[in-house]
């Protein structure tokens, strides 16, 4: 139903369609998740709720903080070609996740950099990067 029905309230506000769908998909997803949440609670005798909560708490105000930087970078950058705004925008939403999620010391950050450093050993111990260019054969 939200898939046919914001679309076209979206389109009537004089927005694009496709934020409603969009957030017609948020939506669905919000209350699966939250269904099945309830489900695994149930037979699981309990799901570490706090636990949850506070990674979804860190992960929004990373989000937060990310979209807010991403709405002041398109402030600044209206006369910038497309796809430099998109190469901007891209980074600059890493950089800023990643730095909101260090500074609330996420512990799934960590486990991330070890996976991503053991791929890099990986990958210099087989010979696929040279060392003295940087370059993959």
């Amino acid at each position: 139903g939200f898939s046919l029905t914001l679309p076209g309230l979206f389109e009537r506000g004089g927005w694009l369609p496709l934020g409603g769908l969009a957030l017609a998909n948020t939506l669905a997803t919000t209350l699966e998740c939250t269904a099945l949440i309830v489900l695994l609670r149930r037979r699981m005798n309990g799901i570490q709720g706090r636990t949850i909560w506070s990674a979804a708490g860190q992960s929004a105000t990373g989000a937060a903080v990310m979209g807010l930087g991403l709405w002041g970078l398109l402030a600044l950058t209206s006369r910038l070609p497309s796809w430099l705004v998109v190469l901007l925008g891209v980074t600059l939403g890493g950089v800023l996740y990643g730095l909101v999620l260090a500074l609330l010391k996420v512990p799934e950050l960590a486990q991330v950099a070890a996976v991503v450093s053991r791929r890099i050993a990986r990958l210099n111990k087989s010979g696929t990067i040279h060392k003295s260019s940087g370059e993959e054969k």
